[in-house]
């Protein structure tokens, strides 16, 4: 199918008629970007999932029942936790922090209990402000809903005006982690986007031998980039957790363009055609018919992610299914002009392709095709080791500062929520006898698993208020009454709803000691609460969220990358025409993904939301390459010649683009591996992998495979 002939039968040639419309493009899409386009990634509290999402029904239910803020803790370690000096800091740090205007409220060891030494007899504020081991204490600070990351500041800011040699001060919760990836994602877009210009620049000249060329791609690649972050910003599609990576995904794109139309040019300006015009003609009409298969097969391919139910998957979905539409409508419409309009002389040096030693050019393929095949098989038994369900901590660089200290909170209460709705399975009220004694035996189950941190529920609250004075002169019933009201600041409404037949259980888990699935410890917890006599009726917090993500992770990736497959199919039998060539492609790119993620199984690399689509981009990558190599095979084919000598012709032809592609891709997300952030570091080094692996099979596995060639 000559699709490029359709679409190019109409259009007028490149010529410098087109400069002055193009550079009000570029233009336009730098100042929209400088002035309009917002770039800071978003990242809420509920990133993994959009509020009309399922996942976030139970959550979204349960805060409905309770009136749940978002918590800051700040634990604070020194020698004496109760003695005059310390308590006279905390007194003040809690002052100054209770001070600012987002705060909603703050306990210490100096606000809430009556008196600080009193604290070790109470069930409630023993739990919440003491670490199991009695050496540090902590800050709980309550947030109003519409807190921001200016708060988060403001808090750091105080917190760390104390902090001291004998006065160790440690910031967890929620938000602050939040923050932190925020912070993280903003660091690696500024440094690895400029970082990657530069890098593609450098290769890109090592490849062409040529700054103009360079600075023609990376004008071109850069508008690619700004008009696809303008589309999203038009569309209010938000640079989050994923997204941060798009402006690098869409430079790979229009880049994997621009090679090929490159090669082509270079190889035609080679064989006599002196006129600039016509070989930049010819190389664009020679290029785009492949290119426009391999961009419809990646549009499809981010498409794919829109059936995932994790809003970041389907964010990334639709970005990247804007910027390769984007990035081949600039690559053959920005470059070629920009090309155009160049001194011929800068030219005239030979691209890398004609330095390249001759001897790699004629390596014998099937040693290396069998190995290229065998290599799959083997790394294939890594997938049964994939961790799709990594650490909330392991979103932090390992011996960094900011990990031990949220590894020491998480040690001492907890780090990832996970709230529990109960009834008691005879529907009989909170207050009674028998359900009380029932909630305190539940109490102590949940607390002896080591899966659970801290552990807030009704059964605290009664132990706490009985300690009152007063609390003879109540019965259960009057007391929860006296706890509901504003003279108790309505603290028994977070614990048990106004018909006393619902109750939840706050539980704080550990993160850092966790070696079993979360799925697997909730339903441990799920049990435990029906052995005690209760119904466990909502499950909510980013405990189970997590939990949830880790197998729609799995879904997402079987499903995206199965429907790909069969896309593939279809469109390469119309690319190739060959049922038998068809099926070596189809060999070929599977292997890709199993490679990669058995890698990652057997190198025990996380495979969170932010790496997952790493296998995307890398089997993307290959496909770019093979359909390349197998439209160039049917046009050489037309010519004559046997189909051994075809194949050794297509392979000699791209080997330069096909490799210098590798190359540039491999090193340009090779930057990701310096980022301070893990899972930016893994996606990088994943990339990276498959990258390589699938440059090697297009040029060696794919020919191999098609011929088998034996003496080349």
């Amino acid at each position: 199918m000559h699709i490029a002939n359709l679409l190019f039968k109409e259009i007028v040639p490149v010529s410098k008629r087109g400069y002055w419309f193009f550079s009000l493009i570029i233009l336009f899409s730098l100042l929209s970007i400088i002035l309009i386009v917002d770039l800071s990634p978003k990242v809420e509290n509920d990133f993994f999932f959009s509020t009309d999402d399922p996942q976030l029904q139970a959550s979204q239910k349960i805060s409905e029942k309770f009136p749940l803020r978002s918590q800051i803790i700040i634990t604070i370690s020194s020698k004496d936790i109760f003695s005059e000096a310390f308590l006279k800091e905390i007194r003040f740090l809690t002052e100054e922090l209770s001070s600012l205007d987002k705060v909603a409220g703050a306990f210490s060891l100096t606000k809430g209990p009556d008196k600080p030494e009193n604290v070790l007899k109470s069930e409630f504020w023993k739990r919440l402000l003491l670490s199991k081991d009695g050496k540090s204490t902590n800050i709980v600070i309550s947030l109003k809903e519409e807190y921001d990351k200016s708060f988060i500041e403001k808090v750091e800011k105080v917190v760390y005006k104390y902090g001291s040699s004998d006065f160790y001060l440690e910031i967890s919760g929620v938000p602050y982690v939040i923050e932190q990836i925020r912070r993280h994602l903003v660091n690696d877009l500024k440094t690895f986007s400029i970082a990657s210009v530069f890098i593609f620049g450098f290769f890109i000249f090592v490849l062409f031998r040529s700054w103009s060329i360079v600075t023609c791609t990376i004008i071109t690649c850069v508008t690619s980039c700004t008009m696809t972050l303008g589309l999203l910003h038009v569309l209010h599609i938000p640079i989050g957790i994923l997204t941060t990576n798009i402006a690098t995904i869409v430079f790979v794109l229009t880049l994997s363009h621009i090679i090929f139309i490159t090669s082509n040019w270079k190889q035609n300006s080679q064989t006599a055609v002196d006129n600039i015009y016509d070989n930049i003609n010819k190389a664009v009409k020679e290029t785009f018919n492949a290119s426009f298969w391999c961009m419809l097969t990646t549009f499809f391919g981010f498409l794919s992610l829109l059936l995932a139910q994790a809003k970041p998957l389907r964010e990334l979905g639709i970005s990247g299914a804007i910027g390769s539409g984007t990035a081949i409508i600039m690559a053959y419409s920005v470059y070629p002009v920009l090309i155009a309009i160049m001194p011929k002389k800068i030219f005239k040096r030979k691209p890398f392709i004609f330095l390249f030693p001759e001897f790699l050019l004629k390596l014998r393929l099937k040693p290396f095709a069998i190995g290229l095949l065998i290599i799959p098989v083997l790394t294939a038994y890594g997938l049964f080791y994939t961790e799709t369900d990594p650490s909330l901590l392991s979103y932090f660089q390992k011996g960094s500062k900011l990990l031990n200290g949220l590894e020491a909170v998480d040690r001492n209460l907890g780090s990832s929520t996970l709230n529990i709705v109960i009834r008691d399975t005879n529907d009989h009220t909170f207050y009674s006898d028998d359900v009380y004694k029932k909630l305190q035996n539940l109490q102590n189950m949940l607390e002896s698993d080591p899966s659970t941190g801290m552990i807030l529920s009704l059964s605290v609250l009664f132990a706490e208020g009985e300690r009152s004075p007063v609390a003879t002169l109540f019965d259960r019933e009057h007391l929860l009454d006296l706890l509901s009201s504003d003279k108790f600041d309505y603290i028994a409404l977070n614990f048990v709803t106004k018909d006393r037949k619902q109750s939840l259980f706050s539980i704080l888990m550990h993160e850092s000691t966790r070696s079993v699935p979360r799925e697997a410890i909730i339903d441990g917890i799920t049990e435990k609460i029906r052995k005690a006599g209760f119904i466990p009726e909502l499950i909510g917090g980013l405990f189970p969220l997590q939990a949830e993500m880790s197998k729609l992770i799995l879904n997402s990736i079987y499903t995206g990358l199965g429907g790909l497959t069969l896309l593939f199919i279809v469109i390469s039998m119309f690319v190739s025409g060959s049922v038998r060539i068809t099926f070596n492609m189809l060999i070929c790119l599977v292997s890709i993904p199993v490679f990669m993620l058995g890698m990652m199984g057997y190198l025990k690399m996380p495979l969170d939301i932010i790496v997952s689509p790493a296998a995307n981009v890398a089997l993307g990558i290959g496909i770019d390459s093979m359909i390349h190599l197998v439209m160039r095979v049917r046009r050489i084919r037309k010519t004559g010649g046997s189909t051994l000598n075809t194949w050794i012709q297509a392979r000699n032809e791209l080997f330069m683009p096909i490799m210098g592609s590798t190359v540039i891709v491999t090193a340009g997300f090779g930057v990701f591996s310096l980022s301070s952030f893990p899972p930016n570091q893994i996606f990088g080094i994943a990339v990276v992998m498959g990258t390589i692996f699938a440059g090697a099979t297009a040029l060696v596995t794919m020919p191999y495979l098609s011929v088998k060639i034996k003496n080349v």
